[in-house]
């Protein structure tokens, strides 16, 4: 899900009075900053264009009136942003954190290695690109902007598909599957999966898949210290270099996670975590493990350490500890990643058991 989209589901879920707080809160952090003007005025012209009345028989008159009642309800709810972002008073600058400097969430941005080793920045505007008969294009069908005379990838030649800290991106493989990057995340693939005896991938960080079947040639994910062999199937895969587990969770279908001389199979619903060549599995909310997918940061008792590494990947900045017991401090709950890095310290900061300081990209934990 890229950024428009989920600004696009804020308006829905406060239309539809199904917007959590926290969603409340995003919304009007990006109303103030009129960043959802044109979303905004679209929808307002596609509630009004549904309550336009035709001329209908008799017998529909009542259907017809709930419809128009449930027109006007969404169009007082869309008034009332619509008068929020027409008077909308100058943003609170006023917090420690804020005064020092805010950080926007990262974004589409990657770079494409070549087989000829050329590297090629994909545009940020667009989200997805796609190996198609030997060529790369991006999904609206345009062709990447490669320099004169450099050869396009053929038979078997290794592509590079990196993504920054604060970067994410969307490649479709030749045979059809796709993977979602998260940001700081590395995936080699070949330009094409003809004349090969399976589909070998290898990834570096955290990547979504959903695998087109293939029951003559399985698909197989090498990561840190583990090997994940499928057929077809949706799964999450964890596996940054700078943490000592590598997380391979299920959504669909089935998987063989293999490290050394260990294997597991997983069911729908179940986590396979890999340390040292040992595996363990536990049933797990999938969604959790994907939510950075869908525009969230998830935390279920996660401890401070952890939730600023996702931090530091997703907004690009160094975190430091005023001590090592901080680390350990557990949270739980939901934040959107679409917004500022402030507004995530915040929610954290009411736990009353740490503070921040945020200076030019770096930030400082300590307790509170």
């Amino acid at each position: 899900m890229n950024e428009t989209e989920f600004n696009k589901r804020l308006i829905d879920r406060y239309t539809n009075n199904t917007a959590t707080a926290e969603e409340l809160e995003v919304l009007d952090v990006l109303i103030r900053e009129r960043k959802v003007d044109e979303l905004l005025s679209a929808h307002m012209e596609d509630t009004w264009a549904a309550s336009e009345m035709e001329a209908v028989p008799v017998q529909k008159s009542i259907k017809l009136w709930y419809r128009l009642a449930a027109a006007v309800v969404v169009v007082i709810a869309l008034s009332a942003m619509l008068y929020l972002y027409l008077n909308r008073a100058p943003f609170d600058g006023s917090t420690q954190m804020q005064a020092r400097g805010d950080i926007s969430p990262g974004g589409s941005k990657a770079t494409l290695t070549l087989a000829n080793g050329e590297t090629v920045k994909l545009d940020s505007k667009k989200t997805k690109v796609l190996t198609n008969n030997d060529q790369l294009v991006y999904d609206d069908g345009s062709r990447l902007k490669i320099s004169a005379g450099a050869v396009e990838p053929l038979d078997k030649k290794e592509l590079i598909l990196s993504t920054p800290r604060g970067g994410t991106y969307q490649v479709v493989l030749p045979d059809g599957t796709k993977v979602w990057l998260n940001a700081a995340t590395t995936l080699k693939f070949p330009s094409t999966f003809s004349r090969l005896a399976s589909r070998k991938v290898e990834l570096k960080g955290e990547a979504y898949f959903e695998v087109t079947k293939d029951k003559t040639r399985p698909f197989i994910v090498q990561s840190a210290g583990q090997q994940i062999k499928v057929l077809g199937t949706h799964f999450n895969v964890h596996a940054y270099p700078d943490e000592a587990a590598t997380k391979t969770t299920l959504l669909e279908g089935s998987v063989q996670v293999s490290s050394g001389t260990r294997h597991a199979i997983l069911k729908v619903n179940e986590q396979a975590i890999v340390n040292s060549n040992a595996i363990n599995t536990a049933t797990v909310d999938p969604e959790e493990a994907v939510s950075w997918k869908t525009g969230y940061f998830v935390f279920n008792r996660e401890n401070l350490a952890s939730i600023m590494l996702q931090v530091s990947r997703w907004y690009d900045v160094d975190v430091s500890f005023e001590d090592e017991d901080i680390k350990a401090v557990a949270f739980s709950g939901e934040v959107s990643r679409f917004a500022k890095v402030s507004d995530l310290l915040k929610k954290l900061e009411l736990t009353d058991k740490v503070s921040f300081e945020i200076t030019g990209r770096k930030i400082r934990v300590k307790h509170k």
